[in-house]
């Protein structure tokens, strides 16, 4: 077991950006994910509106696959059989990966269960003197205990390109969120990002378009030239 000590002294929310340090490789691992997905679209064996409706699923167990190979030592550890859900193993954080909202571009609704909705409704950041410490497993040394905190990892593919955000929910009917950290592909490039806790009554929904939006406004400022070409002719 790592010496986290040097976690002691620091609020939730720095702890949150030092444990985010060991996600980076979430960005790269989502960029081959949706890349193998789309490849294996090309074959058609379906309609593409088929395939949108499951392509964030398919996504979203592709980069599971690819965690479980590729991140053993990670000490973000896959929780479930089949998706991409994380606890860290220092602190006890849990993680679920899923797509941004297709029409707001933030955070997505949470399922239809409890579980779900429980985990919208957070606290804000604890201060240093209110984390608790625990002894690790192996009993050689203090962990700090942040199993209450459950973030969302959101990805948004947008201009030819992968990002993602972690959030830490704290309204399940508005999407309110009082952290909100861009993840980078590298751990030096993660350890220079700026950030501020977000303010507890700003609504996290940033105006992005997803990529099908993209295309059917697309289609339809087409189609509107063409009438209007058309109408020039009559």
């Amino acid at each position: 077991m790592d010496d986290y000590g040097y976690l002691r002294g620091l609020g939730e929310l720095e702890i949150i950006k030092n444990r985010a340090l060991e996600l980076s490789p979430l960005v790269s691992a989502m960029e081959d994910s949706y890349a193998a997905v789309l490849g294996f679209e090309r074959h058609g064996f379906f309609k593409p509106e088929q395939y949108n409706l499951k392509r964030a699923e398919n996504v979203n167990m592709a980069v599971h696959n690819q965690w479980a190979v590729e991140q053993i030592d990670n000490p973000w550890q896959l929780v479930n059989g089949c998706y991409t859900h994380l606890i860290d193993q220092a602190t006890q954080m849990y993680l679920e990966l899923h797509p941004a909202d297709r029409w707001a571009g933030g955070l997505p609704l949470p399922a239809n269960t409890k579980a779900a909705r429980a985990r919208y409704r957070q606290s804000e950041c604890l201060a240093a003197e209110e984390i608790h410490w625990n002894m690790s497993p192996n009993g050689d040394g203090l962990l700090p205990d942040l199993s209450h905190v459950h973030l969302q990892a959101v990805w948004k593919y947008s201009g030819g390109c992968i990002s993602i955000t972690l959030y830490k929910p704290t309204d399940v009917g508005k999407r309110k969120s009082c952290i909100e950290i861009p993840l980078c592909r590298n751990r030096d490039e993660q350890s220079k990002v700026k950030y501020e806790a977000a303010a507890e009554n700003d609504i996290l929904l940033p105006g992005l378009i997803d990529e099908e939006r993209d295309h059917s406004e697309d289609v339809g400022e087409k189609t509107k030239n063409k009438r209007r070409d058309e109408n020039l002719f009559d």
